[in-house]
């Protein structure tokens, strides 16, 4: 096991709160746990096939057809400010995972747009709801 000390002295210190305070948008909200803007509780859901064979044989039709709803859906989320973000794992296997992390007014709500989320309702993929809560956010977002 690997253990590192970080030393942090008052100089380092007035050097990290100076560059926070000059920042031009902000790291988090005032909680200090979710990023600016998204006062309502996050969630987090994770996906996965039902049908490995689609990552590794390649999708059937009507399964091409449902994630490309599933796309749309998530597209719209994230144009009304549901979605804050959303990804899959690269990998072909067993292990593969997709995560839709989303804000709602309640789990209930979460639950509902899980289960309205196309893969989901029509089988394609299966989920599970997590309450979650985003602890760092960069300012960068995600590059191409």
């Amino acid at each position: 096991m690997l253990h590192v000390t970080v030393r942090f002295g008052r100089d380092d210190a007035s050097r990290v709160d100076r560059l926070i305070r000059e920042r031009k948008t902000p790291l988090l909200s005032g909680n200090g746990f979710q990023p600016a803007g998204t006062a309502m509780p996050q969630f987090l859901y994770r996906i996965q096939p039902t049908r490995l064979g689609m990552l590794v044989e390649g999708p059937t039709e009507l399964e091409a057809a449902i994630t490309g709803e599933h796309f749309r859906y998530l597209q719209k989320l994230v144009e009304d400010g549901v979605v804050l973000m959303a990804g899959r794992t690269l990998n072909a296997d067993a292990s593969t995972f997709g995560i839709v992390v989303l804000v709602a007014s309640s789990e209930a709500e979460a639950a509902e747009r899980m289960k309205n989320d196309p893969a989901v309702k029509h089988g394609v993929m299966r989920a599970e709801l997590f309450p979650y809560r985003v602890g760092l956010w960069s300012a960068q977002g995600p590059g191409e």
